[in-house]
């Protein structure tokens, strides 16, 4: 395959442009979503690095903290799932999630945002926000 020049680089190539983005949303979606209950696994598939960090309730988390945070939401039990993507640069993808949960006989709206930053081989948890409405 020809290496893509690009701006400011000789031989980089943009890892966005050589993958399916899609395929690659819908993987890590259904990884994180089907492992709130198992969120160490998060941690030994480097989906979470030392360089991630979470914003929830004006607090940011980092490392431990995270999954101290995930597992406070592994309860959660969406519907109404959907998400839009955006692969911004040469090894970065942007999603947005929304979903429904119920808490106290109450419906709530769920929304998180995900840049996934490429590194190794493999995609990471650069930044998540989550809010809860």
């Amino acid at each position: 395959m020809e290496i893509q020049k690009t701006r400011g680089r000789k031989d980089g190539k943009n890892i966005v442009q050589i993958i399916d983005i899609n395929a690659v949303v819908n993987d890590f979606l259904k990884f994180y979503f089907s492992n709130l209950k198992n969120s160490q696994l998060y941690i030994t598939s480097k989906v979470i690095s030392k360089f991630s960090e979470f914003r929830f309730n004006n607090k940011s988390y980092k490392e431990n903290e995270i999954i101290e945070l995930i597992n406070s939401i592994s309860n959660f039990k969406f519907s109404n799932f959907k998400y839009e993507h955006l692969d911004c640069g040469s090894r970065r993808i942007d999603i947005a999630v929304s979903a429904n949960f119920i808490e106290n006989d109450i419906t709530r709206n769920y929304i998180q945002t995900f840049l996934l930053c490429h590194k190794d081989d493999t995609w990471f948890i650069k930044n998540s926000i989550i809010m809860v409405i």
